[in-house]
């Protein structure tokens, strides 16, 4: 029982450190990268035809796009 609890605190501290790094190079890459000059489109192809399967695909591209409205 001791060292489930010792493997869950590391697994929880190494998820807080790899998160806080990703935070910070997701940070400076924005500071980083230049401003568009166009709107770029991107077509995503799926062979995946199923529609609960198209409807979450749909839901992920719609969210990042109002996330993202550059």
């Amino acid at each position: 029982m001791q060292l489930g609890k010792i493997l869950s605190l590391v697994l929880a501290a190494a998820v807080a450190s790899a998160a806080s790094v990703f935070a910070a190079g997701v940070e400076e890459a924005a500071e980083a990268a230049p401003e568009m000059a166009e709107p770029v489109t991107i077509e995503y192809w799926t062979t995946q035809d199923q529609s609960e399967r198209q409807a979450t695909i749909r839901l992920i591209a719609d969210t990042f796009m109002a996330l993202n409205p550059h």
